[in-house]
């Protein structure tokens, strides 16, 4: 009977460690604009044999105010761009090998876009197909030397051109967040989903 017990008692934790990793295997973790919550809502479909899945974020960071703000509930759609084009504008969630967190951000340039840049004084604009890149309240993006730099490399490497599969994300504070003005452009494998709010 001592036997039994002891072996239903390991039984018992064996399968609460189990319950545990499968938790965990679903949660993620999304940084500095969103925080998952963790709801798979469904599967859902587009066009022809396009499926993705679509899961349920809240806003925690405020690098797209006023488009998203801390506590707004959104929908992310996982893998959306495996079948569909990113469209300018669109508010897509970014992920890096590199870094645990994704983030939220607009595309703001798209693959054959001319880019360039402005100086402004001491600062400098970004210039998309000769004009000056602008957020959602159309405030121009105006951003330090530092940020300038290091989109002037992309520039030199690609002749001023946005190559194919890659873009150039902003977040929606016209000084620059923690986006391409902080590691460049980046590549359509770093483009998880394609967000949903209410406001967009």
């Amino acid at each position: 009977m001592k036997i039994y017990k002891n072996s239903y008692l390991v039984i018992m934790i064996f399968l609460l460690i189990a319950m545990a990793g499968i938790f965990f295997s679903i949660t993620k973790t999304v940084g500095h604009s969103v925080n998952i919550n963790d709801v798979v809502e469904k599967i859902s479909e587009s066009g022809d044999n396009c499926t993705f899945l679509q899961m349920e974020h809240i806003v925690s960071g405020v690098s797209m105010v006023p488009v998203l703000n801390p506590s707004d509930e959104i929908l992310a759609f996982e893998g959306y761009y495996n079948c569909n084009s990113v469209e300018r504008g669109d508010i897509v969630l970014v992920g890096f090998d590199w870094r645990d967190k994704p983030l939220v951000k607009f595309a703001r340039g798209l693959p054959g876009d001319a880019f360039g840049l402005k100086q402004v004084e001491d600062k400098f604009n970004i210039l998309i197909n000769g004009e000056v890149l602008v957020n959602s309240e159309g405030d121009a993006y105006v951003i330090d030397s530092k940020k300038a730099d290091l989109i002037s490399l992309y520039i030199g490497d690609y002749d001023g051109v946005i190559p194919v599969n890659t873009y150039l994300i902003m977040g929606n504070d016209p000084r620059g967040t923690y986006d391409s003005t902080k590691f460049g452009l980046i590549g359509q494998s770093s483009l998880i989903a394609k967000v949903h709010s209410e406001k967009n």
